[in-house]
């Protein structure tokens, strides 16, 4: 197999290992698995930009054509998504492990949601640099949420309305927390696309009686997005008992990607 492989081929996978290292050793772990993301081989003949368009409407037509080009990674994030529902949905039903399902929708929804919002989180990666398309940062992101609002909505609201009507579930109190998860869900991918690399300032030693505590800081600065998912599905699954939560979360991620906006310079 190795005398099979050519120079080049050699060459390219030591250059994408050491990138990969490289984000890993900063903790940036989307970073380090977009290193070895297939690129796109089916649909290359499609048209995504067309002159005369609305811009809203060419924005739109691009992020479709983009997932038209890498349908394996689509259809895994929309059964990702279409999952999520039914689990948040089935949670809401008496007898069931309710704090269990909520938490696997809320970390099974985010980590599915990063092929939809891959738009939005180019539109963050480039936010603070020399403007694209002459238009501003916050035009940017906003044409760029639409495909992942109206994909993860509907596919959310599709799941957990056919779970309710096959479960006898309530249905408006699932299609609540299927909203309220969702729209959490792509505040929170925002969110980690602003964060940016590792702080310098959490790299220095920490030491305590029990030793040097740094990489605490450094893992909960690492996961602290995905704690938040977890926390938005179980809220979510607290709606039927009262909203206080969900919107307490949604207050908190709000304050959170309105920091890392204005940081983003």
């Amino acid at each position: 197999m190795l005398n099979r492989m050519t120079g080049r081929q050699l060459t390219s996978q030591a250059a994408a290992w050491e990138r990969a290292t490289a984000f890993s050793q900063s903790l940036d772990l989307g970073g380090a698995a977009a290193v070895y993301e297939a690129k796109p081989r089916i649909g290359r003949d499609l048209r995504a930009i067309r002159p005369g368009r609305h811009r809203a409407v060419t924005f739109l037509v691009r992020d479709v054509v983009g997932h038209l080009r890498t349908p394996g990674r689509s259809l895994g994030a929309l059964a990702a998504t279409a999952t999520a529902g039914i689990l948040l949905t089935v949670s809401l039903l008496p007898a069931t492990p309710s704090a269990l399902l909520a938490g696997a929708a809320g970390l099974l929804l985010y980590i599915g949601s990063g092929p939809l919002t891959k738009g939005v989180q180019h539109a963050a990666h480039v936010a603070g640099d020399y403007p694209l398309y002459g238009i501003s940062d916050r035009q940017l992101v906003l044409l760029h949420t639409p495909f992942p609002v109206i994909a993860m909505m509907v596919t959310l609201a599709a799941a957990a309305t056919t779970t309710a009507l096959i479960s006898g579930a309530v249905l408006g109190t699932a299609l609540a927390g299927a909203c309220a998860i969702g729209g959490i869900t792509i505040a929170l991918r925002l969110g980690n696309a602003l964060k940016g690399p590792l702080p310098p300032t959490l790299l220095t030693p920490v030491s305590t009686p029990v030793g040097d505590l740094s990489v605490v800081m450094q893992v909960g600065w690492a996961f602290s997005d995905l704690l938040l998912a977890l926390l938005a599905g179980l809220a979510s699954a607290m709606i039927p008992a009262s909203p206080i939560p969900v919107i307490l979360l949604t207050i908190w991620v709000a304050v959170v990607l309105v920091a890392r906006w204005k940081k983003r310079r």
